[in-house]
C-alpha cells in the first residue's frame, strides 16, 4: 500500500515541483482534471524527479476527453478509471492534491 497519493490536477508544473520536492520513494502520483495535459507539455522533464519505486497513473476519463491515451501509455503512464482512482485514495494513508 502506498503512503501518499499526490493528485495532480493543475496543468501548471509549478505545483508538481512542489509536490516532488516532498515526494518519497514509493508514492503514488495520479494527473486528473487539467493535470493530464502535463503529459504532452513538460511530464517527460518532470517526470525525471520522481521517486525510485513511484508510480504514475492518470485518469482515463479525463486522457479520452484530451485525446492523450495513446502519449500516456507511451510514457509508461496508467490509465486508471474512476472506480480504480477512489480504490486509491481509500487505500492510500494520505491523499495530497496539487493545483
Amino acid at each position: 500500500m502506498p503512503g501518499t497519493l499526490h493528485q495532480i490536477l493543475s496543468a501548471d508544473p509549478r505545483p508538481v515541483s512542489e509536490c516532488l520536492a516532498i515526494a518519497q520513494a514509493g508514492d503514488l502520483f495520479v494527473l486528473a482534471d487539467d493535470g493530464v495535459v502535463l503529459i504532452d507539455h513538460s511530464w517527460p522533464e518532470l517526470s525525471s524527479g520522481l521517486p525510485e519505486k513511484s508510480r504514475v497513473m492518470a485518469s482515463s476519463p479525463d486522457l479520452a476527453a484530451r485525446g492523450l491515451e495513446r502519449l500516456a501509455g507511451e510514457q509508461g503512464i496508467t490509465a486508471a478509471s474512476d472506480r480504480e482512482w477512489l480504490a486509491l485514495v481509500i487505500d492510500c494513508e494520505r491523499v495530497l492534491s496539487w493545483k
